[in-house]
């Protein structure tokens, strides 16, 4: 079952292969200008929206049927070519993204020390 996809990277979810996201969050913000006048407090005016910052962990593992190093390689290259991307979670689109940051934590190891469980931790920004 398809969960959702980050431009042609499939989330993606069966009882033989399961590559998906979790702690997904998304934060919003806005900008604000400040007036300062004499002898009073100060007026503060809107002045836009700031982009939307996501941040999820995708947990990769061997034992469900993923090549760990492959999917990372995947995600590096589209930060390391700063591709926009399409974010779809639940058939619903979310709008499109760059990928900012990648953080790694392996988990596990096989015999010759390559990673076999990893969390990757993926920071988007919104491409307007």
């Amino acid at each position: 079952m398809i969960v959702g996809s980050l431009g042609n990277y499939i989330f993606f979810t069966s009882s033989l292969y399961t590559k998906t996201y979790n702690s997904f969050s998304r934060s919003m913000s806005s900008r604000w200008i400040e007036h300062k006048i004499i002898g009073e407090k100060p007026k503060i005016q809107f002045d836009g929206l700031e982009l939307e910052n996501i941040s999820f962990s995708i947990h990769l593992n061997r034992f469900f049927k993923v090549n760990v190093d492959k999917e990372k390689k995947k995600l590096e290259a589209f930060l390391k070519e700063g591709k926009v991307l399409r974010l779809i979670l639940g058939g619903k689109k979310i709008g499109n993204y760059v990928i900012t940051s990648i953080g790694e934590d392996p988990k596990g190891y096989n015999a010759f020390g390559v990673p076999t469980k990893m969390d990757l931790k993926i920071e988007l920004k919104e491409y307007n």
